[in-house]
């Protein structure tokens, strides 16, 4: 799975996530989500796993390589 920064981006604002809360919760340094969301990088496979397992541990569902979605709570 390929996630772009804009994704990690809507993601974290989907969830009320800063970038701090995003490296704890993914155990990703928060200088790399910032290089990452900036375009400055490009994460590995591993990193990009970290991430998004936070995510979707979070309550949210990647679609394709375009968007991000709120799963439903039931």
């Amino acid at each position: 799975m390929s996630i772009t920064g804009a994704q990690i981006r809507a993601a974290r604002a989907l969830l009320g996530w800063s970038q701090f809360e995003l490296s704890r919760q993914s155990g990703v340094s928060e200088i790399s989500i910032q290089r990452i969301e900036k375009g400055r990088i490009q994460p590995r496979e591993p990193t990009q796993a970290a991430i998004a397992k936070a995510f979707i541990k979070g309550g949210l569902e990647f679609v394709d390589s375009v968007g991000v979605l709120l799963r439903a709570t039931k």
